[in-house]
């Protein structure tokens, strides 16, 4: 008796299956990669027999295989096998994915729950501990720090993520999949079961588990074709969320500083609203992209009424998705208007700056005279001489006072920028300390599993800490 059990991580960004294959042959010579193609649409690399073992939950015991199926974008398959001489119930409950579990692979142990198990496998070959390192070489303070760290990610994981504004966004999400999957099974014909697909062989469903009669079935391309789907759509609208609230947090932070009259803190958020616009279009072709290729997929060998439903769940996310790549764009447009409203009173500002300097030196024309007079006889050389000091140091003191003024408005801005930062760290520094003492209290993950998480998070903790550091060297030095 064979059950197929799921789990998904979605990623944002694109996965670079080439090298990612190299890494699996280097660190897993004995696993075999091989292309399939789902549903004759869409092809994965599917590293068969990732981890294999036997699992333990409630007593009962089945050999455990784990499969891995990588696509070039937003999506990882964990395909867990369970193989026992007769079913038990246990391994068909939805909470198995996520409850504590023995696992013996390899001559070794562990306590924790499979998607736990599975997702540690993709922590691992995708190296992340590794990025946190790498990232305490960059200087944020340098132009080019986001394209730096956006590359060292991408260098090092193998996935080109997607910007999220114009910070590099790091976005990972395991779900866990209720139903599972039993074959062969006698049991397909049951009255009280609803049929699915009726393809090349006739499935049903019934209390959660899709039963098939067999194990190559048409069928099971197709699940694993609408996880995919299914999937990259609930990755691409997660992002969409994460831009929706960063939209609304920067207009926040515009509308607080509507009266600013430093046009360095304009300038400065004009060039980032660019940056912001450009990493949208990267997220929007994906996501074109991917509508596209679903748009051209047909789903044949369902039954009528499941068919309806797989339709309907699929056109509400398109539908969604669309509506909110339409929403972001115009929140975008509308987060420069104030950019744009403000180069408007800057020129008008610059317009009447030129017109004060063209008094200025029609001042000094007219004082050319003047100065003239000052030299006539009758004076003392006394005043002459502070009277023609006083008509050429005018225009010296005024540059003076315009380069005084401009270097305070760059230092009101870089505070701003430094403190929102910094503002933004501490943030994460306490998301990470809660998340150390959650760890501490998490029971549900064995011991090897804590000390691994423990190390990440003592890590980016440190980064933080470094990065903190150096934002308080910074605003010291620009308050003096």
């Amino acid at each position: 008796m064979r059950i197929y059990r799921h789990c998904v991580v979605s990623i944002a960004g694109a996965i670079d299956i080439d090298k990612l294959s190299e890494r699996v042959s280097r660190k897993y010579p004995a696993v075999r990669a091989e292309w399939i193609t789902l549903h004759n649409s869409v092809k994965a690399l599917r590293f068969n027999a990732m981890s294999s073992g036997t699992i333990i939950a409630d007593g009962k015991k089945a050999d455990l295989s784990l499969d891995i199926l990588c696509f070039h974008r937003h999506v990882f398959i964990l395909e867990y096998q369970l193989n026992t001489p007769e079913l038990e119930e246990v391994f068909l409950h939805p909470d198995l994915i996520t409850k504590k579990v023995e696992i013996l692979t390899d001559g070794e142990v562990s306590s924790n729950p499979l998607n736990v198990h599975g997702w540690m496998i993709i922590f691992n070959l995708l190296e992340f501990p590794r990025i946190i390192e790498k990232l305490q070489g960059i200087n944020i303070f340098e132009e080019n720090s986001k394209r730096e760290t956006h590359q060292a990610f991408k260098d090092i994981s193998l996935i080109d993520s997607y910007f999220l504004g114009d910070e590099t966004n790091v976005q990972s999400h395991a779900d866990k999949v209720d139903h599972s999957i039993l074959c062969p099974c006698d049991s397909v014909a049951d009255s009280a079961a609803m049929p699915v697909y009726e393809g090349d062989d006739r499935v049903c469903f019934r209390n959660g588990v899709y039963r098939m009669r067999q194990d190559d079935s048409g069928f099971l391309s197709m699940y694993r074709y609408l996880l995919y789907r299914d999937h990259t759509l609930k990755a691409l609208a997660t992002l969409l969320d994460k831009w929706m609230i960063a939209a609304r947090e920067q207009a926040e932070k515009i509308r607080d500083n509507m009266n600013e009259t430093n046009k360095v803190y304009w300038s400065k958020l004009k060039r980032k609203l660019e940056v912001w616009d450009l990493n949208f279009l990267d997220v929007c072709a994906s996501s074109v992209h991917s509508l596209n290729t679903f748009d051209g997929v047909s789903i044949d060998g369902l039954s009528a009424d499941y068919g309806k439903m797989v339709d309907s769940r699929y056109e509400s996310a398109r539908r969604s998705l669309i509506m909110n790549l339409d929403t972001l764009k115009y929140a975008i447009s509308n987060l420069k208007t104030p950019c744009e409203t403000h180069d408007e009173e800057l020129l008008q500002s610059e317009t009447e700056k030129v017109n004060e300097r063209i008094m200025l030196l029609s001042f000094l024309a007219v004082s050319i005279p003047l100065l003239g007079a000052v030299f006539a006889p009758g004076f003392t050389a006394s005043t002459k001489l502070i009277a023609a000091v006083f008509l050429f140091s005018l225009p010296g003191v005024y540059l003076l006072l315009r380069g005084m003024q401009k270097r305070n408005s760059e230092r009101k801005a870089a505070l701003g920028y430094l403190s929102g930062h910094r503002q933004k760290l501490l943030a994460e520094r306490e998301s990470t300390r809660k998340s150390l003492i959650d760890l501490s209290r998490e029971d549900s993950l064995d011991g090897k599993t804590k000390s691994q998480t423990r190390e990440l998070l003592r890590k980016n903790q440190d980064f933080l800490e470094r990065q903190l550091t150096n934002i308080e060297s910074e605003i010291r030095k620009l308050r003096g």
